[in-house]
C-alpha cells in the first residue's frame, strides 16, 4: 500500500494531542473520516486540524470505501468491539493502549485480523520517552542483571 487513508473513531485527547495528528502529518497518509460520538465536538475536530470530514456512525466509518485503517481512540472497554468490525469490514487496525482489557480480548483481535488478512497495531507512543530508552539500555546492558519485574513512573518523561 503506497498510501494509507485514515479513519479515527474517538477523535478526543489522545488523538487531538498524540497519535492522531501524525495520520496526516506523515507522508503517503491521509486523515479522511472522523467519528466521535458527540457530533459537534467531532465537527470541531474536522474543523480544527482541516483534515476529513465527520460521519454520523462507527459503522458508517468503517464500512467506507475512502478508508482502508481505522485508528481506534476510544475508551479501552470499547477497543475490542471496534477494533473486531473494523477489521471484518476489511480494514486494517491501529488501536490505542491498552489494547483491550484482557490477553483473551486481545487474542480474539489478534485471530480477527488473521482471518481477515488485516494489520492490527497498538499505538505505544511512550516507547521513545528519554525514561524507557535508558531503562531499555540499562537492561541490554546486563549491568542489572536480568529483570523480573518492573515499575515505572513514566508521568516526567
Amino acid at each position: 500500500m503506497e498510501h494509507v487513508r485514515w479513519g479515527v473513531v474517538g477523535a478526543g485527547h489522545v488523538c487531538e494531542n498524540m497519535s492522531g495528528p501524525p495520520l496526516y502529518l506523515v507522508a503517503h497518509s491521509s486523515l479522511e473520516l472522523v467519528h466521535r460520538r458527540n457530533r459537534e465536538e467531532g465537527e470541531e475536530f474536522v474543523i480544527r486540524h482541516g483534515k476529513g470530514r465527520y460521519v454520523d456512525s462507527f459503522s458508517e466509518l468503517v464500512q467506507s470505501s475512502d478508508i482502508d485503517a481505522v485508528y481506534i481512540a476510544t475508551p479501552t472497554e470499547l477497543h475490542e468491539e471496534q477494533a473486531i468490525g473494523a477489521l471484518e469490514a476489511g480494514k486494517h487496525v491501529l488501536v490505542e493502549h491498552p489494547m483491550a482489557l484482557s490477553s483473551e480480548s486481545c487474542e480474539r483481535m489478534l485471530r480477527a485480523a488473521g482471518k481477515a488478512k488485516r494489520k492490527i497495531g497498538v499505538a505505544l507512543y511512550r516507547r521513545g520517552y528519554p525514561s524507557v530508552e535508558k531503562v531499555k539500555t540499562v537492561v541490554q546492558s546486563g549491568l542489572i542483571g536480568t529483570p523480573i519485574a518492573a515499575s515505572v513512573n513514566d508521568e516526567f518523561p
